[in-house]
């Protein structure tokens, strides 16, 4: 890492910390407590339909699992915002930088050109549409996806289970929301509204809610549907990834159209929610730099395999 991502770096994480924990402390006070009141809202309403015995509210409160644990660790991580912090720190700044790199390099805005009211609509549409093919990729790449299987390794939905993500995986994401935003443009009394919708989606699509319908189908993804996505059995694998907007499963051919809905949510051989929330983070880690090694490695091997098969001609 040279003197000038290092010193990005630095100045990223400082002026998050100033901005966040001292400037903006009211702020995030009140972020956390919306949070909790929107979480609270989902959980009371899936107990309606669920029932107290078998609803996230029970598990979280009052019997929870080593699972559920890791949610509560994870919920209060984002919540806080120390969930930056750590992304900047385990991913060294790198999509941070690139991300900045990125919006000083690509000379393409076209926020002028749309009405003000229309800016947050379109940018919620495009910066899905990214979403989705970076979760693609997330299941498709070896080392992309031992991040990504720490959110898949929960064993319950809890409504925050939408929190259980590498710190990792948060700074990829970085990257997705980024672009649709230099391009597009955002105003920032836009974002409130922005984080709200988008927090209530990821609530309600990691609930035990019983709604699914034609808008559950074609246009904000169900909780029925999102559980298949997390489901480890066979036939459910590769399927159902819109993160919010339904339809990219159905434009691209991701949508499940079987008909087993009884999802079995976890991995097979889950090595993750035995020893603690730290162990887990720091585990998934170092799976992730022995992806991505064992990937370089075999790339290597193969285009030496090749360069010698050249040879011999």
């Amino acid at each position: 890492m040279d003197g000038k991502m290092i010193s990005h770096v630095t100045d990223k994480l400082w002026h998050f910390v100033h901005n966040t924990f001292i400037a903006g402390w009211q702020e995030l006070m009140l972020s956390f407590a919306a949070s909790i009141l929107a979480a609270a809202l989902v959980l009371v309403i899936e107990a309606r339909y669920v029932g107290y015995a078998n609803s996230g509210l029970k598990r979280i409160f009052f019997t929870p699992s080593r699972s559920t644990i890791l949610d509560l660790v994870y919920f209060i991580l984002y919540t806080t915002g120390v969930i930056t912090l750590l992304a900047i720190a385990f991913s060294a700044g790198i999509p941070f930088f690139f991300a900045s790199a990125l919006k000083n390099a690509l000379n393409l805005d076209v926020g002028p050109m749309l009405p003000t009211w229309i800016h947050l609509p379109v940018y919620l549409i495009a910066a899905d549409f990214m979403a989705y093919w970076q979760h693609r990729l997330m299941h498709r790449i070896p080392a992309l996806w031992k991040i990504h299987e720490f959110h898949h390794s929960a064993e319950e939905f809890n409504t925050i289970t939408v929190f259980r993500e590498h710190p990792l995986d948060r700074a990829i994401n970085v990257i997705a929301m980024t672009v649709p935003a230099i391009v597009i443009g955002v105003p920032v009394v836009a974002f409130p509204l922005f984080m709200t919708i988008y927090g209530l989606i990821g609530y309600v699509k990691h609930s035990r809610i019983p709604w699914h319908g034609w808008i559950g189908k074609w246009v904000i993804q169900s909780p029925r549907d999102h559980l298949i996505h997390h489901s480890k059995i066979q036939e459910h694998h590769d399927t159902n990834f819109a993160n919010n907007f339904a339809i990219w499963d159905h434009l691209f051919g991701t949508y499940y159209t079987g008909s087993n809905f009884k999802p079995v949510l976890g991995l097979e051989a889950n090595p993750f929610n035995r020893r603690g929330a730290i162990v887990d983070t720091c585990q998934t880690q170092f799976r992730f730099f022995k992806a991505l090694s064992e990937s370089g490695a075999d790339i290597w091997r193969k285009r030496s395999a090749r360069k010698r098969s050249e040879i011999r001609r």
